[in-house]
């Protein structure tokens, strides 16, 4: 028997998590929530951007870092999430 899954969820009976979503549903009270990596991951991975149990993203670019690709990678400055303008901090402006 095929299940017609609710948004976020996958498998035959619709037991696990879709691509692009996270957690465990076979746990009660569990959902599957949507990753959270702020656009700062390859858009050619969405289907592998983040663990399927624990929403960790995977391989943050950008020059951006942490759980969810939402602070600057070491040595760069500025807003990983909302400007989206993680730049080298050695870097000189042009005179």
């Amino acid at each position: 028997m095929l299940c017609l899954c609710m948004p976020g969820y996958a498998g035959p009976q619709c037991a696990r998590c879709a691509p692009g979503f996270y957690g465990n549903p076979m746990v009660i009270g569990s959902t599957c929530q949507p990753c959270h990596c702020h656009d700062n991951t390859d858009p050619n991975m969405l289907f592998s951007d983040c663990d399927g149990l624990t929403g960790e993203c995977h391989s943050c670019m950008h020059n951006t870092a942490g759980t969810h690709c939402e602070i600057c990678a070491p040595g760069f400055h500025g807003d990983a999430v909302t400007a989206k303008n993680c730049t080298s901090k050695t870097k000189r402006p042009l005179i």
